[in-house]
């Protein structure tokens, strides 16, 4: 046995250990992430414990996978747009194809980014889930009612 142990008992007991609930946030596979305006790019959603705000795995890969799978359009044309909702399809096909797809696009269109660029608007089925959700400009995803 090391010094004193099991002789004396330690008069102050263990100062790591507590009986009180833990004041972290909880932790998630996926953070929540978002577009934060006037930056470029994304960046991790944080609650006001300090600890990140969580967000579905499949709804983080839909987001990540159009962020960053489908370039910038900067002319709005009928063939522009037609060729951008492609490039959010392609972006999306190891999420939609295969032998278990994870989501099935319920609807997708382009909308004004604003600036002179277009952006997406994209509702998918959530196959793990069974929730539609919603992908808007902004990053945000909405999880829309189950009768939606």
């Amino acid at each position: 046995m090391g010094f004193g142990a099991g002789v004396f008992p330690w008069p102050w007991g263990n100062p790591g250990l507590t009986n009180e609930p833990e004041a972290f946030a909880p932790l998630s596979s996926s953070r929540a992430l978002a577009f934060t305006p006037g930056r470029r790019g994304l960046r991790y959603v944080t609650r006001s414990d300090g600890g990140f705000e969580a967000m579905d795995d499949i709804a983080q890969r839909v987001l990540l996978l159009t962020a960053f799978g489908v370039p910038d359009q900067k002319i709005i044309t009928p063939q522009e747009n037609n060729a951008f909702l492609a490039n959010v399809r392609a972006s999306v096909k190891i999420l939609t194809d295969g032998p278990e797809p994870s989501i099935q696009i319920v609807e997708l269109e382009a909308v004004d980014g604003g600036g002179g660029t277009m952006d997406k608007k994209f509702t998918f089925k959530n196959l793990k889930t069974q929730t539609k959700q919603t992908v808007h400009p902004d990053g945000r995803i909405e999880i829309l009612p189950k009768d939606r």
